[in-house]
């Protein structure tokens, strides 16, 4: 049940076209919950939550590490501005590849790649 309820949630959030909740449940049809259920389940998750339902990644704190790590008096390119915004996605990217990233907060290594 809780697994579906985090699927049904997920695609409220994600899609533009959420599901039907028969659609999520596969597999034996002795669990199959009805969706009045999974929409209690859906509550009970989110409250849990504090109904804080963003993640927070590098990518949430690059423009502000970029910002404040950039010379103010300098007047940069939007064609540079937009080459380091990519390199620096880039490097994030590569450290999702990474379990050895998981030790730092998504805010360091922001800082470290800005």
């Amino acid at each position: 049940l809780l697994a579906v309820a985090c699927l049904s949630i997920a695609a409220k959030v994600e899609e533009t076209s959420v599901p039907p909740s028969i659609e999520l449940q596969v597999g034996d049809p002795k669990f199959m919950f009805e969706a009045r259920t999974i929409q209690r389940m859906e509550l009970l998750v989110l409250d849990t939550l504090n109904w804080k339902m963003n993640a927070v990644t590098p990518c949430s704190f690059l423009d502000y590490s970029l910002k404040k790590l950039s010379d103010s008096h300098t007047n940069k390119s939007l064609s540079n501005t937009t080459k380091v915004v990519n390199k620096s996605m880039q490097l994030i990217l590569c450290t999702f590849r990474g379990i050895d990233f998981l030790e730092f907060k998504p805010s360091e290594i922001a800082v470290a790649i800005a």
